[in-house]
């Protein structure tokens, strides 16, 4: 205890703070999701569980890098850690779910993937309790869950040539930088009409976000290059149907009509 120099006395009444289960267990919500997802039909495979090893490894970078950003305000590093942790269950969740999403209509890709995407960045990080609840920090988590959902549905949808892998590696980022740009420009806008000298340094800090955001999802579309198991839903995803699935069902054989039966009159 410090001396208060006659502002108060050294010691207070004590404060009680009574913590809850939910309070307790709301920050392992993410891993039991996950976990709870491992042991779903389409997942009772040994190299489903490949999945962990990007989901852990990105775990881990942001927890260094947070170790490291000492000089940012901790408020503000929570805001960016809390938030894309969250997106990093949610690419998971996607990925564990993925024989769920493909199919022949891109509408239908298009809605399933961006909503799973997008409704669990912002379920895993407000159920885990890792957002609060003040509105200002609340605008970042979504317009990251919003831009992160939509460029990667855009990537799935926009192309001609359905499963190509490679065209996806290329819309995908382009999607992701022009998405956070135009999510960007109502709060650029002041600064551009005021001819602030800061524009540049703030659309650097817009391309970096981008650049983190398409981190996220990079170790996972490694995976589902190097991994048989990953690939085939990934394909799928990508539009690109197996034989069975792709050949319309073959037509019933003409049966021949009876032959005459000879009478004898």
């Amino acid at each position: 205890m410090s001396d208060l120099g006659g502002l108060g006395g050294k010691t207070g009444a004590p404060v009680i703070y009574t913590v809850g289960m939910g309070t307790v267990i709301r920050p392992f919500l993410p891993w039991l999701l996950v976990l709870a997802l491992m042991f779903a039909g389409v997942n009772r495979f040994p190299r489903a569980w490949w999945i962990w090893v990007p989901l852990l490894g990105l775990l881990s970078l942001f927890g260094a890098i947070r170790s490291l950003f000492v000089f940012i305000p901790i408020a503000t590093l929570d805001m960016f850690y809390q938030a894309f942790s969250a997106l990093v269950f949610a690419v998971a969740a996607t990925w564990l779910l993925m024989p769920h999403l493909g199919g022949r209509s891109k509408v239908a890709r298009f809605f399933r993937t961006f909503g799973l995407v997008a409704i669990g960045t912002m379920s895993v990080g407000f159920g885990s309790g890792g957002l609060n609840d003040d509105p200002g920090s609340l605008i970042f988590p979504a317009v990251l869950a919003f831009v992160a959902a939509l460029a990667f549905s855009m990537a799935l949808v926009c192309r001609k040539n359905t499963s190509s892998f490679a065209r996806f590696l290329l819309w995908f980022p382009a999607w992701m930088i022009l998405l956070w740009l135009i999510a960007t420009v109502p709060f650029l806008l002041p600064t551009i009409l005021m001819g602030n000298a800061l524009i540049l340094g703030i659309l650097v800090l817009v391309l970096s976000i981008a650049v983190c955001t398409f981190v996220v999802f990079l170790p996972f579309l490694l995976l589902s290059l190097a991994d048989p198991f990953y690939r085939a839903r990934f394909r799928r995803l990508l539009g690109h149907l197996p034989e069975s699935e792709d050949q319309p069902p073959p037509l019933p054989m003409d049966v021949p009509p009876p032959l005459p039966v000879a009478t004898n009159t």
